[in-house]
């Protein structure tokens, strides 16, 4: 019972050092210390040592870090474990990695020599890091490079063992940095292409995952799925060579030992080479760091001819950008750090979503953020005449509300100019205009449409909303009692667009549960659309918040974009689907839907979304940016699969 107590006492400190409250976390890990010591928890002693010595580096105090690095390393040596001297060595390198001292983090990392064959992949990804950035500072690159591919490789191995998407986008959450350091070496090496592999790896890929899994190849093969098998075996191998180790070590069996160890070490580089070089797929599945020449060919295949994606990775230090058009691709940064953007994102967002604040003041914060994330983008005089923008956002950025940057050059927002896409990963572009999500072979395929507006009590316009839908799509119209969750069920099933007037509900405590409500106090939750499979290649949310995710409540942690009602969507099949980005009101909505759909018919989802947001900017009542900023559309941005090039819904 001590021992908890302790225990939780460590536990504790470790909440509040993650807060940056150093100064009650080490009052809380030495009380910690005294109660482990107390009852001669010897191995937890050496944990609060470590803990102690961490936070009093980050307390700038290296007279007390170098003390109870003394007194741990004596204590590891006490109990003569393996592990012990691990975590030693792994604290001393963290705290030379705060100093910037490159030769102390390979010294603490060589102490530990052949401890690293029997390291487990949870720590593994650390020691490869924290060698990768002492590399980077002594300026050797190329082995920056291949340890910076080692610790992506240990995170990819934790992370594909997770059996839920949601899951294994969340374990990336805190380990965004292992691809960051990795993305600014490989720049500096002018490895651009493989630069932007690496980045796109660093992002939740639930959506590709889902796309490529069993993917048919040319000669009719199923090799993703094959290879899924053979990658799952190879690990389970090496699970059971780890778990043997650690039962021969009871007997102090060397020999046996040393062999499983070789047998450890080969399974390792086996699964190394597995992850780098992949499989045969042309898609960037799970661990693949290669960046092979046909992960970009495949992206810039994707392209139509005006079009250009630009995708973000937020380092703490700065914004790297990746633009790639279909002559190939460049990076830019931005010299801003994540907490700036984190910052200026929630500021912009409050001053937008407010109807009682005048649009101009917006504009201070909307301008910088354009001239930071996009003034070197259209630098560049090969962008003129493209006029869409593919946006992959990441971080903070994936809940600001691009449309409404101010280009204070041409005093223009963004959408004045160009229409907008979203996706989770540059990688599922070509996933999801691939031919296999065709409809058929015409250039333009007859859709029709299913409206709902179950709250016609609560949400008066929202029955005017459905309407402004049949009246240009043949379909029909669920209102009231009529508009059931199984009768949307039911429709998304179908080719139809689908188009939900009704209240989303963000549940900030457990994402999964946001939901659209139905009629009969019945709502669609999150967890339930992903278990659909949808077929409609439009639905439009119309209610509020329906692109958000917990994260925006909190802080932006890059897994948590995964648990939205748009992605939901777009997981189980929607082809596209546009979300709000804050509560949106009644009216305002009703006319906003009768200028998208007065647009759909003739220039396709994303040029009709843009120009409803003209139309409504200029509006003498709806005008202000909170009516029109928080549309957003995430998916191919065609209206049935690019076969022929298609960018519009034809009207039956």
């Amino acid at each position: 019972l001590v021992d908890e107590v302790g225990a939780n006492l460590r536990r504790h400190a470790e909440v509040l050092a993650t807060l940056g409250s150093l100064d009650r976390a080490t009052t809380h890990a030495a009380e910690a210390l005294e109660t482990h010591h107390s009852i001669g928890a010897r191995f937890a002693e050496l944990g609060d040592l470590l803990l102690l010595a961490e936070l009093a580096a980050a307390r700038g105090r290296d007279g007390a870090a170098d003390m109870h690095l003394r007194a741990a390393r004596d204590l590891a040596l006490e109990l003569g474990s393996r592990s012990a001297r691990i975590d030693v060595a792994l604290a001393q390198a963290r705290i030379a990695d705060a100093r910037g001292d490159s030769r102390g983090v390979v010294r603490a990392l060589n102490g530990i020599g052949q401890d690293l064959v029997r390291l487990g992949y949870s720590s593994e990804w650390e020691v490869h890091a924290l060698w990768a950035r002492a590399l980077a500072r002594a300026g050797d690159l190329d082995d920056a490079v291949r340890r910076g591919r080692r610790a992506i490789v240990a995170v990819e191995r934790v992370r594909s063992g997770y059996g839920g998407a949601a899951l294994r986008t969340t374990y990336l959450a805190d380990k965004a940095q292992v691809y960051t350091d990795l993305v600014d070496v490989l720049l500096e090496l002018d490895r651009t292409a493989e630069a932007l592999a690496v980045s796109d790896a660093a992002r939740g890929r639930a959506l590709l995952e889902h796309l490529s899994h069993g993917r048919p190849t040319p000669d009719g093969s199923q090799r993703t799925a094959d290879a899924d098998t053979a990658r799952r075996e190879l690990l389970r191998r090496i699970d059971r060579l780890a778990s043997s180790i650690r039962e021969y070590e009871e007997f102090d069996d060397l020999t046996a030992i040393r062999e499983l160890e070789e047998s450890l070490e080969a399974a390792r580089r086996e699964y190394q080479t597995f992850a780098l070089h992949g499989t045969g797929s042309t898609t960037l599945i799970p661990g693949e760091m290669a960046a092979r020449r046909a992960d970009l060919d495949a992206i810039r295949g994707s392209l139509q001819s005006d079009e250009v994606l630009v995708e973000y990775l937020v380092a703490p230090d700065r914004v790297f950008i990746f633009v790639v058009t279909a002559l190939g691709v460049r990076s830019l940064s931005a010299q801003v750090s994540a907490a700036e953007i984190e910052g200026r994102v929630r500021l912009a967002r409050d001053l937008l979503a407010d109807r009682g604040a005048a649009p101009r003041d917006a504009l201070f914060v909307l301008r910088a953020l354009h001239q930071d994330l996009l003034g070197e983008v259209f630098a560049d005089p090969e962008l003129a005449g493209l006029r869409q923008l593919i946006i992959v956002p990441h971080g903070a950025l994936t809940y600001l509300p691009f449309g409404a940057l101010w280009n204070a050059d041409t005093g223009r927002y963004l959408m004045e100019d160009y229409s907008l896409l979203f996706l989770p990963s540059a990688a599922a572009l070509p996933a999801l205009r691939s031919p296999r999500r065709d409809s058929g072979g015409d250039a333009r395929v007859q859709v029709e449409a299913a409206a709902f507006a179950p709250l016609l009590r609560e949400l008066p316009a929202s029955r005017a909303e459905a309407q402004s839908v049949r009246r240009v799509l043949a379909g029909e119209l669920y209102l009231g009692r009529r508009a059931t969750e199984s009768a949307l069920r039911n429709a998304l099933a179908q080719h139809r667009v689908v188009h939900v007037a009704s209240h989303g509900v963000l549940n900030v405590r457990n994402p999964l549960f946001s939901r659209i409500e139905m009629a009969g106090r019945t709502a669609l939750e999150v967890h339930e659309v992903l278990e659909l499979t949808i077929q409609s290649p439009l639905v439009f949310l119309s209610g509020c918040e329906t692109g958000l995710g917990a994260a925006w409540a909190t802080s932006f942690a890059p897994g948590e974009d995964y648990a939205t009602l748009e992605r939901a969507f777009l997981y189980s099949g929607a082809q596209n689907v546009i979300a709000t980005l804050w509560p949106v009101e009644d009216a305002g909505s009703a006319e906003f839907a009768k200028r998208f759909y007065g647009h759909l018919a003739t220039a396709g989802p994303s040029r009709a979304l843009a120009l409803a947001q003209r139309e409504m900017m200029s509006h003498p009542e709806y005008g202000h940016p909170y009516y029109w900023a928080a549309y957003r559309l995430a998916g191919d941005g065609l209206a049935a699969g690019p076969a022929q090039n298609r960018t519009a819904l034809s009207v039956q």
